[in-house]
């Protein structure tokens, strides 16, 4: 019998877990040693000492703490490590004590996490502030959140007094976020805003005129599909177009929803640079091509994007679908539901609130407004006939 195994009998009220010898219960002694932890990081020679006074001994206690699931060593410090992305970004940004982007978060938790993923989080929970184009802090931090370029605008000729010096503006936004100094002037000269008698700028009245109406609107606009907070957002099918930098058309009907008329244009942005949508002849959107390879997206796969307050142009990648899912399912994959429904009734009742129709409305109703609109591929799926 090896020596270890001899004096291990000896050692009676001892578990042996991994390696560790615990008196009085692993899991007890894991258990307090994360609890020590959930206020945030703290430095490793302080964590060593905590853990001391759990009976751990000194020498060993770093080589514990690394054992111990839902804690991690990162930078220095222990900090509780979750299951979630978000949890796991918090910590990050914690011991980082400053601003980081997405890219940097990503390589820090460095586990298989999508950059996409990361990003939609970092704008959705509530615990994470945006103050860069591309950086994200805390909110308990405090600080400017980033709203995109003409809120921006806004802001500061709201600070001035109502009226400022395009050029003082350019300076302060150029300074304070990772923006140009010609997007700033192509906002400021655009839609919104107006020139006062000694050339500064305001934020413009409200038009008196009618606003422009499509033949369509967004609601009778072919891949246009409303989300539960109520925007609309427009589905394009990723083709070699896109892929090669190509412009493409937009309809009307989604044009005009955002603001646009024939002769306008609106310059959005994005984390990879501006895209511009124009309406000579007709709308047309500006190469999404970076967008696209930030998704890593192929021919077939879809986007599904709309334009917010601020002027960034928000994007939903949708993977192309599975073979061989049931058709009611391909339909739904087809405004951007992925979740499983319990019958074609559910899955009729989320197109129709997708299409913009009351709750309640009728089979025959759903599909006669996706006919109208002009969603073939959605129709063919529900009611072959029919399409």
């Amino acid at each position: 019998m090896p020596t270890w195994r001899f004096v291990r009998t000896l050692l009676t009220g001892y578990d042996q877990v991994d390696g560790w010898l615990v008196a009085g219960g692993a899991d007890e002694l894991k258990e307090k040693t994360r609890q020590l932890f959930t206020d945030g990081p703290v430095k490793l020679p302080e964590a060593v000492t905590m853990v001391a006074q759990l009976g751990v001994r000194e020498d060993v206690a770093e080589r514990w703490l690394a054992s111990v699931p839902h804690l991690r060593i990162l930078e220095g410090h222990v900090v509780p490590w979750p299951r979630s992305v978000n949890e796991k970004a918090e910590a990050v940004l914690a011991v980082a004590e400053g601003p980081l982007s997405p890219e940097e978060i990503q390589t820090r938790i460095g586990e298989d996490y999508s950059l996409v993923g990361i990003r939609n989080q970092l704008t959705a929970d509530e615990r994470f502030l945006r103050v860069d184009r591309n950086r994200y802090g805390l909110s308990r931090w405090g600080g400017e959140e980033y709203i995109g370029i003409r809120e921006m605008i806004v802001r500061e000729i709201e600070r001035a007094g109502g009226e400022a010096s395009v050029n003082t503006v350019v300076a302060n936004l150029t300074t304070r976020y990772e923006v140009s100094e010609s997007s700033v002037r192509a906002y400021a000269g655009g839609p919104g805003f107006e020139r006062t008698q000694r050339g500064w700028i305001r934020v413009a009245a409200p038009e008196q005129a009618e606003p422009y109406q499509p033949r369509r609107d967004v609601s009778m606009t072919r891949r246009s599909f409303r989300s539960r907070d109520g925007r609309w957002w427009h589905r394009v099918d990723v083709n070699a177009e896109h892929l090669r930098g190509s412009g493409s058309p937009l309809p009307t009907g989604f044009a005009a929803h955002l603001g646009m008329a024939p002769g306008g244009q609106l310059t959005t942005s994005t984390p990879s640079g501006d895209v511009v949508i124009s309406w000579h002849n007709q709308p047309t959107m500006g190469s999404i091509r970076p967008v696209l390879a930030d998704y890593n997206a192929g021919e077939g796969d879809s986007i599904f994007m709309t334009v917010s307050d601020g002027g960034e142009l928000l994007t939903r990648y949708l993977p192309q679908a599975a073979q061989g899912l049931p058709p009611v399912n391909m339909a739904l994959h087809l405004i951007g539901y992925t979740a499983p429904v319990a019958s074609e009734a559910e899955a009729l009742r989320l197109i129709g609130a997708r299409i913009g129709l009351a709750d309640g409305a009728s089979r025959e109703e759903v599909l006669t407004r996706l006919r109208e609109r002009g969603d073939r591929d959605i129709l063919a799926f529900l009611d072959p006939e029919a399409a």
